[in-house]
């Protein structure tokens, strides 16, 4: 027999015997079977002997009872409801992974499938005069903006003009010479070691040029993305990735100080496509000097790295190491930057911790104002204490996303750690539940089940559709992206939850599981009872270590 209608956490078909369809909190009713008694159905219904007793003063003997003679069922309190807030928050931080993921994805193959052409012209390029030989040395290359620290390129300007701006925008000009080389690039037979245009990569993925230019040159990230933790450099990183694995011998970019880079790739360049034409030397006080012919230069380094083809991972939480040369703060700000930015050793993305965290307070709040929209009354201590909580859960679940995402992908990573972490929460809610009396034991088992996996859905629906609008829009850098993806990804989990609530599916789907699993009541009752203990020993072994410290002198 399915339920009809649930009632305070209790269907109108109790554990398959009618239950006389009450409505509201109008006394419900159930019919005792031969052998029953009054201790049997309560144990049976969860509430107590007691209770049921009461409910149920006209009967002479309650060992004994007649078939089908009703037994009133005392009125139910309603059952908690679900707490799903630290599974948004989940789905928040898997949501704005899985779209800065697919925008980095666009960012690669921008660069990989930009079209190769012929240049044969000037190039400019400043350093140190005192390495001014080294101008082709590539193996003291650092990570910039187009190449990390695995995926050495030569950055070079085509006009004299900008390789001066680039210089000032980043060391000076100080003691610093502009060595002027040719270059000759020619696409092979296959369309291969050509110059690869990066702008009409960007056009062909519908992705801005401001999203490789920020920040501008030798300006800190900004603001946006040391809250947000994601490397200012994390898409043009791809795109120079994407240029290196097409076989291209340069590549001809937008520069962040305007105009044109012109940039060496010297995992697929050859020593015969450069020749150094004349050098410029400026003096200790920045001043020009005159420029001279032929200046001797050392030829340009054979490639000693093996590198694999494949855009760079970028993973949230990912030491920078991996991508990144060390960085030692120089200052209480950069300090403070590098901390905000989970970045001791430089600049990569921040785990998705903050993520959850965020979501899990927020998703709090929300439901807070919606309940006051409602005229609930709102505890105030008790909601900074929910949101405290939540927050510390989609935190925790958040950073679970994070180590998950490299074995099982971003949609699984956040199923998982979203049901996970709901599973937790709904078990304390429904132990106590269950311990008030308010719900029976198959109905506690049965919301698990589902909250569960709402969970589970919440958290992979998040980043479903974070990786399909990443695939789609024009996002304008990693940030942007990371906060769409945050929203998107918070906004498909209460989607979710609205769509269950409005239409009764979650509420249907807890009846009919909880009437399915009556007959395992006793046992179930039992599993229950032992949860609900440990939790409360859990909760009273946490009380006295906090007494104790609190007493410590």
């Amino acid at each position: 027999m399915n339920p009809t209608q649930n009632i305070n956490g209790m269907s109108s078909t109790l554990f398959g015997r009618d239950t006389g369809g009450a409505n509201g909190n109008a006394p419900q009713k159930i019919n005792a079977r031969s052998g029953d008694t009054l201790a049997d159905i309560a144990h049976l219904v969860g509430v107590s002997f007691d209770e049921l007793k009461a409910a149920n003063p006209h009967l002479p003997n309650p060992d004994w009872l007649l078939e089908n003679q009703e037994i009133n069922l005392p009125t139910l309190l309603a059952a908690s409801e679900p707490d799903l807030a630290a599974a948004t928050g989940v789905a928040g931080a898997v949501g704005r992974d899985a779209l800065v993921h697919r925008v980095m994805d666009r960012a690669y193959e921008a660069g990989r499938n930009a079209p190769q052409g012929s240049f044969s012209g000037e190039v400019f390029r400043g350093l140190p005069t005192a390495h001014e030989a080294g101008v082709l040395n590539h193996t003291f290359g650092s990570p910039g903006r187009y190449n990390d620290a695995q995926s050495r390129l030569l950055y070079f300007s085509p006009t004299e003009a900008g390789s001066v701006s680039e210089s000032h925008a980043y060391q000076g000009m100080k003691n610093r010479s502009i060595v002027q080389l040719d270059l000759i690039v020619t696409p092979d037979a296959s369309g291969l070691k050509g110059i690869s245009d990066i702008r009409e990569g960007l056009r062909q993925q519908g992705l801005s040029e401001r999203a490789i230019t920020l920040p501008k040159g030798g300006s800190a990230p900004n603001m946006l993305h040391i809250l947000l933790g994601e490397h200012p450099y994390g898409l043009s990183q791809q795109v120079g990735k994407g240029v290196q694995d097409a076989g291209a011998s340069a590549m001809k970019a937008p520069a962040a100080v305007g105009g044109d880079q012109i940039n060496v790739v010297p995992r697929n360049a050859t020593t015969d496509q450069l020749s150094a034409v004349s050098a410029r030397s400026y003096d200790k006080n920045g001043n020009p000097g005159i420029q001279r012919q032929q200046p001797a230069v050392d030829p340009m380094p054979v490639n000693d790295r093996l590198i694999t083809n494949g855009r760079l991972a970028k993973l949230a939480g990912e030491l920078a190491s991996a991508h990144e040369s060390p960085k030692v703060p120089k200052s209480l700000g950069e300090e403070i930057k590098f901390r905000l930015t989970d970045a001791d050793d430089g600049y990569p993305r921040a785990s998705g911790m903050r993520y959850g965290a965020a979501g899990g307070v927020a998703a709090t709040a929300i439901e807070a104002g919606v309940a006051y929209t409602k005229g609930e009354k709102t505890d105030v201590s008790q909601l900074a204490g929910n949101m405290v909580t939540n927050g510390a859960l989609g935190a925790g679940a958040a950073k679970a996303t994070d180590l998950l995402t490299p074995k099982v992908g971003t949609l699984k990573a956040g199923g998982i750690a979203g049901g996970a972490i709901e599973s937790v929460v709904s078990t304390v809610q429904n132990a106590e539940d269950f311990s008030n009396g308010k719900i029976s034991a198959s109905t506690a088992t049965a919301n698990v089940i589902v909250d569960t996996g709402v969970a589970v859905a919440s958290g992979t629906a998040g980043a479903a559709v974070g990786a399909a609008v990443g695939s789609v829009v024009p996002v304008a850098g990693t940030a942007i992206g990371a906060a769409t993806g945050f929203a998107v990804g918070m906004g498909t989990s209460y989607a979710i939850q609205a769509a269950g609530r409005i239409t009764g599916a979650f509420d249907a789907a807890k009846s009919s599981l909880a009437d399915s699993l009556s007959k395992l009541e006793q046992p179930l009752a039992h599993t229950w009872e032992s949860i609900a203990s440990g939790i409360d020993t859990t909760k009273a072994a946490a009380a006295n270590a906090v007494a104790q410290l609190n007493s410590t002198p």
